[in-house]
């Protein structure tokens, strides 16, 4: 556990021994401040006798020059600490830290460090670029300096700047490979009146100079977007390290791009490879989701064309900007125009292709039997060539808004915008691009309600499109008197085990040995159905027929429940409970057309195929929009860290509900100067303070004191084997609240996180979110949950401070002479909802239920069908907090009107 005194302290080493010898040095430090002349006299007089734990700093004479610049190698001796080192040589400990970025973590024995030979040293002078000492090539480039990662090598810097390798040897003689995080790298850049024109075959050569930006070759199909037109003399214009390459779109104004290319196929054996359009320098501040922002790309593409990019850029670093018309999959046509093979590349993941190619998961996995989410490279995919070819327009959303209202203002209907858009959901996100279709003809155009007239004119509009959406609804599932006056067969198929209770007392009490059995484990649901069935024949008049089948995992018992001529006039069938024999009672339900109800999976294979099974537990894949949604909702500015217990497990689900969160908040976070000074005064804190990772000079902020400074808002993951609590600590924002996802199944990791994460709970605002099956874990603290103020997903929540609960447990105990578990809950909440739909719709109720909505106990009931051939599942997920001791729900936002 990491302690805020270890803050203080050199990370390395034993942290006992380092805390004794902290307090030793500063001990005797301000102990020889406090002495007089005499008394110091007196201890040189003790000669050779050194003071225990205090080894004195002798000048180095090794004198080595680096980038232009004359260093002491002092090699780190026991005991020696930066300040005394930093004293001996007459600099700040500052100028020594600048020189040693590796020394901010702490120093270690026999660790050579480079002291500044010329007095101290700052920032900006680390930045200029600084010419070799040979004349040549002194004349023949320029210079810029590139901060190094962790074990980066000369081949690599060079493949990244696209510059010979050798160029860059020469230019650092003194600098050996790998290089250490932070290291001063040179890079020749070739001068603006030494460069020789560009072609584009230089992109295939590693010595291309990264600031000559290509011209492109006239041709006669080029397009009107990318195409640049020069005169025949017209210099080349070329790009300064330090400024912003600017994208052919920067000037135009218009929120939306028009677009009327077609997807590109590829032929077999047809490869085509990355195309890069700039090379961006980063500028400070900047990071890898902001600039994927400004040249409207994807993280995963900007990684992909930047091999070994880590988690955050430095400044100065040269990056290259794939070309968003660029082929990167590797496809092949197959049956003609009908389908496309996609071989899967490296980093890939299933959502991410789908994506690429607009279809759905659901698609995908049915033209790919047994295709999971897990995929390895070069693996074969059939992916449905989409015929829509037609011209369209990028559109992007300027405020959150209903998807149909969208649709409105472009003059066309929500099935057209979804044909376009198949991940599209019922709402619209700011920033959120939207593909239009393009109508050349008829040019269309979204309508700007201008005066207060079209407005209002507007809204009627809305307002009578609901009302005629309503009537459509209302005609295609409309209550007739008629099927409330019907009678309803409905069979119920629960694991009774039957065979293995021994014996019913003559009050009719099951006996003390049969307790033990497991036949009672599901008896508390067929209680709380009969309950809700109950009260529905006495107060709603229902006439039902509840045929009750003991089928459990044995196929024999669902073999004999379906020889029961009865069973084929059902109208409604809920279980059975376990995956075979479903599938079995599944199967016999589409062949006979009845709506078959399974409450116990979350698996979406059961919806494949049969338009008759309705699946009530909602699949962790709707997590990610929904919590997104209600992040977005309730806590807009808040910074988002996510945390899996390794790099590898989990990772698929944890990409997803990154893209999810970062589709939905801003790119950017705006914080007011005045705060941050008033935070660093609080802290007692001068000269530069420290906010999310950024260090701020406070004399700057004072200057720009009614301004604000902006803070990029990525989304950052951490694995928690490979990533310390420390890059967590270090991330965090005093002043905005900091939200915390924990990604595991692991229940062991989960009590080891809370435990370890709430050490942070008292200097920063925190919440915690546990994913994606918290409620399943059991011997949590609650203490600790309490503190993190954490959030829970749950496919039922029983509030029990709630009237209905509280009248449901009543009758239960009354009828019942017991307590209600969460199985009752569940079989009276099946139960009320589908007999209701039954007496509402009829029969043929499973195409109304994504329009009906009924108060239940422990959760709501929001269907869908993803498509005319698959089958109805429920998408709603409780969420709830711990507060005062007490779970508390929490609103769902993704489902508000």
């Amino acid at each position: 556990m990491i302690s805020a005194q270890n803050h203080l302290l050199p990370l390395n080493g034993n942290k006992q021994q380092a805390m004794i010898n902290y307090i030793k040095r500063n001990w005797l430090f301000v102990f020889r401040a406090s002495l007089k002349v005499a008394l110091f006299i007196l201890f040189c007089s003790i000669g050779t006798s050194q003071i225990k734990g205090q080894t004195p700093v002798k000048i180095s004479q090794n004198i080595e020059q680096n980038n232009g610049k004359d260093y002491h190698l002092h090699i780190v001796k026991s005991q020696q600490t930066l300040f005394g080192i930093a004293k001996a040589y007459k600099i700040t400990v500052e100028s020594l830290m600048i020189a040693n970025p590796d020394a901010r973590r702490g120093i270690r024995v026999n660790q050579v460090l480079r002291v500044p030979a010329g007095g101290n040293l700052d920032a900006a002078s680390m930045t200029t670029p600084v010419p070799v000492s040979d004349p040549s090539a002194s004349e023949e480039y320029e210079y810029v300096y590139h901060v190094a990662g962790k074990n980066e090598t000369f081949a690599y810097i060079a493949e990244v700047y696209l510059v010979s390798e050798s160029i860059v040897r020469t230019a650092n003689p003194s600098t050996g490979e790998p290089f250490n995080e932070g290291d001063y790298i040179l890079i020749p850049v070739a001068r603006k009146d030494k460069r020789s024109p560009v072609t584009d075959a230089q992109f295939k050569r590693s010595g291309f100079d990264p600031y000559n930006r290509p011209v492109k070759e006239q041709t006669t199909t080029s397009s009107p977007i990318f195409e640049r037109k020069t005169a025949p003399n017209e210099p080349v214009k070329t790009i300064s390290p330090f400024e912003m390459p600017i994208s052919s779109s920067s000037n135009d104004k218009i929120k939306t791009d028009i677009s009327q290319e077609k997807p590109v196929l590829l032929t077999q054996n047809e490869i085509t490879s990355p195309q890069y359009r700039n090379q961006h320098v980063v500028k400070p501040k900047e990071t890898i989701f902001g600039v994927a922002r400004l040249y409207n790309i994807s993280p995963a593409d900007l990684r992909a064309a930047n091999p070994g990019l880590g988690e955050s850029l430095k400044v100065g670093q040269v990056i290259r900007i794939p070309d968003q018309k660029a082929t990167v999959a590797v496809s092949t046509v197959l049956n003609g125009d009908s389908t496309i093979i996609h071989h899967v590349q490296k980093g890939e993941t299933l959502y991410r292709i789908s994506r690429q190619y607009a279809v759905g998961i659901d698609e995908l996995k049915r033209m790919n039997k047994g295709l999971s989410e897990t995929l390895s490279v070069g693996q074969r995919i059939l992916i449905p060539k989409k015929k829509i070819t037609e011209a369209y327009f990028i559109h992007k959303v300027e405020e959150k808004q209903r998807t149909k209202n969208l649709a409105r203002e472009f003059g066309i209907s929500r099935s057209e915008l979804t044909d376009y858009n198949p991940s599209i959901g019922r709402d619209v996100f700011p920033n959120q691009k939207v593909k239009i279709p393009h109508d050349i003809e008829g040019q269309i155009f979204p309508i700007k309600p201008g005066s207060i007239a079209e407005k209002k004119a507007l809204d009627e509009a809305v307002i009578e499109e609901q009302i005629q959406d309503s009537l459509v609804v209302l005609s295609e599932c409309m209550e007739d008197e008629a099927f409330s006056k019907r009678k309803y067969r409905v069979a119920l198929m629960l694991p009774l085990y039957l065979e293995e209770v021994n014996k019913l007392s003559e009050n009719g009490r099951v006996s003390q040995e049969g307790v033990k059995n497991k036949s009672l484990n599901f008896l508390p649901f067929y209680k709380g159905f009969l309950l809700a069935a109950d009260s529905l024949v006495r107060y709603n008049g229902l006439q039902l027929e509840l045929l009750v089948y003991d089928v459990d995992h044995l196929m024999t018992k669902t073999r004999k429940a379906l020889e029961d001529p009865m069973l084929q006039q059902a109208d409604l069938i809920i279980g059975p409970f376990f995956s075979q024999p479903f599938e079995m009672v599944a199967s016999f339900a589409m062949n006979h057309k009845i709506l078959i109800v399974n409450p116990m999976t979350q698996r979406r294979e059961i919806l494949e195929g049969n338009p008759y099974v309705v699946k009530v537990k909602p699949d962790t894949e709707q997590q990610y929009e929904q919590v997104a949604a209600t992040i977005a909702d309730n806590y807009p500015n808040a910074k988002i860290f996510i945390y899996h217990s390794n790099a590898y497990r989990n990772a698929v689900e944890v990409q997803k509900l990154k893209e999810a969160i970062e589709l939905r908040i801003p790119a950017q976070i705006k914080i007011s100067n005045e705060d941050i000074l008033a935070y660093a005064s609080k802290k007692g804190i001068n000269g530069s303070v420290t906010i999310e990772g950024n260090y701020l000079n406070i004399n700057q902020l004072q200057y720009d004191r009614f301004d604000s400074t902006i803070f990029g808002n990525e989304v950052h993951s951490f694995s928690y084997d490979r990533d310390t609590l420390m890059h967590f600590k270090m991330n965090t924002s005093p002043l905005r609240k900091n939200i915390v996802f924990a990604y595991t199944e692991d229940r062991v990791f989960a009590m080891e996180f809370v435990n370890k994460i709430n050490q942070f709970v008292e200097s920063i605002d925190m919440s915690m979110i546990g994913l994606p099956h918290w409620y399943r874990f059991e011997n949590q603290f609650n203490e600790n949950l309490l503190r993190l103020n954490a959030h829970y997903l749950d496919p039922g929540f029983i509030d029990y401070d709630e009237m209905r609960t509280e009248f449901f447990v009543y009758q239960y105990r009354y009828t019942y002479n017991s307590e209600p578990d969460a199985y009752a809950f569940e079989g009276f909440d099946i139960g009320w909802y589908f007999l209701n739909a039954l007496s509402l719709f009829g029969r043929d109720a499973g195409d109304c239920l994504p329009f009906y909505n009924a108060k239940q106990l422990q959760t709501t009931y929001q269907f869908r069908r993803l498509n005319e051939e698959s089958g109805i599942e429920n998408t709603f997920w409780n969420i709830y907090s711990f507060s005062d001791y007490h779970l508390k729900p929490v609103r769902n936002s993704y489902f508000i009107q």
